[in-house]
């Protein structure tokens, strides 16, 4: 099975939006999705990755680590078994774009903090990774 192409293509366009916060990205996704919504519509079975694509792109799931990137390790660990999710790794949170959702966000006791973002909304800090799981 080879994956859609269009569906590659507008998960990747995302994923560099929310990076970066280069709103350019998002309005390529954008159009992508409204080129193929129809054809999407009218053969499901040949759109799978698409529509997994769409998912991420209509509410984004995000793992923010803040910390150094050599400490996260545990925490990383977790979340890959138990979420898919978006890594995204920074020392301080506002190097963030300024409308990224965990942008501001902080460190809490100086450890390796997570905060699970889905579309708008981000979890408490998660500091112990038996959180992750509860």
């Amino acid at each position: 099975a080879t994956p859609n192409a269009n569906g590659i293509m507008l998960a990747a366009l995302t994923d560099l939006h929310l990076i970066t916060g280069n709103h350019e990205y998002l309005d390529y996704a954008r159009k992508l999705h409204e080129a193929f919504a129809a054809n999407v519509q009218r053969v499901v079975v040949a759109h799978a990755s698409f529509l997994a694509s769409f998912e991420q792109h209509a509410n984004p799931v995000q793992a923010v680590f803040i910390g150094k990137s050599a400490e996260v390790g545990t925490l990383r660990k977790t979340v890959i078994k138990n979420h898919p999710a978006l890594l995204i790794y920074v020392d301080d949170a506002s190097s963030l774009p300024a409308d990224h959702v965990a942008y501001g966000k902080k460190m809490i006791d100086d450890k390796p903090t997570l905060y699970l973002c889905t579309g708008q909304t981000c979890s408490l800090p998660i500091t112990d990774p038996k959180q992750i799981t509860a």
